[in-house]
C-alpha cells in the first residue's frame, strides 16, 4: 500500500501533508525523523545489555526498565521503549522472527563503534523510511560522535519547543526553549 500511496502522491504533497487518501479520504502525511544523542544513547543502551548478557536478540523492556525502578521511573522509561523502535529507519536494529524481539545489525552495531555515517534525517511513511534522491537530497551524513544533541532543529517537526525567529505567541509554561 505505501508504495502504490507513493506513485499517487509527489514528494511536496507529502512533507505538507497535503496528500488526500483516495480510499478512506484521509490526509496523509510523511514526517521527519532525526538521528539525534538520545536515540545514539538508546541504541548503546541495546548494543551494551546484549554484550553484558551474551546475547545477539533483545526486548525493548529488558533494555530500558529494570526491577530496580520506581514506578515513576518506569512511566518514564516507557517512552524510550516508544523511542527505540526509531532505530530501525536507519538500519541500525531489526526485527527478529520472534514477535517483540529485536536485534541490532552488523551494519548498526559497526556505525555505534564509530565506523561510517548514517543520513540525519530519515523521511517516514506508514512506518516505512522512504528512501530515492527526492528524499535523501541535501540530507547531512552523521557518525556516532557527530549526531545533534536535540532533534528539534527545523520548524516542519511543528512542536511548541521550536520556535522560529520573530515568534510572537505567548510564550506556556509547559514549552521547553532552544538551549
Amino acid at each position: 500500500m505505501t508504495q502504490q500511496l507513493l506513485t499517487i502522491f509527489s514528494t511536496v504533497q507529502l512533507k505538507q501533508g497535503k496528500a488526500k487518501c483516495p480510499v478512506c479520504e484521509r490526509m496523509c502525511r510523511a514526517y521527519a525523523k532525526t538521528l539525534d544523542e538520545r536515540l545514539v544513547n538508546l541504541g548503546l543502551k541495546c548494543l551494551k545489555f546484549c554484550l553484558d548478557n551474551n546475547r545477539k536478540i533483545f526486548r525493548f523492556e529488558e533494555v530500558v526498565i529494570n526491577k530496580d525502578m520506581t514506578k515513576q521511573e518506569a512511566r518514564r522509561a516507557s517512552k524510550d521503549v516508544a523511542d527505540l523502535q526509531k532505530l530501525h529507519y536507519w538500519n541500525i536494529i531489526e526485527k527478529t522472527d520472534k514477535a517483540t524481539f529485536w536485534r541490532i545489525t552488523e551494519h548498526g552495531m559497526s556505525w555505534l563503534f564509530g565506523n561510517g555515517k548514517l543520513p540525519e534525517k530519515v523521511w517516514v511513511f506508514g512506518n516505512e523510511r522512504l528512501r530515492g534522491e527526492d528524499w535523501e537530497r541535501g540530507v547531512r551524513m552523521v557518525s556516532v560522535d557527530e549526531v545533534s544533541k536535540r532533534w528539534q532543529v527545523e520548524i516542519q517537526n511543528y512542536r511548541l519547543d521550536y520556535r522560529y525567529k520573530g515568534y510572537k505567541g505567548e510564550v506556556q509554561q509547559t514549552e521547553l526553549l532552544p538551549t
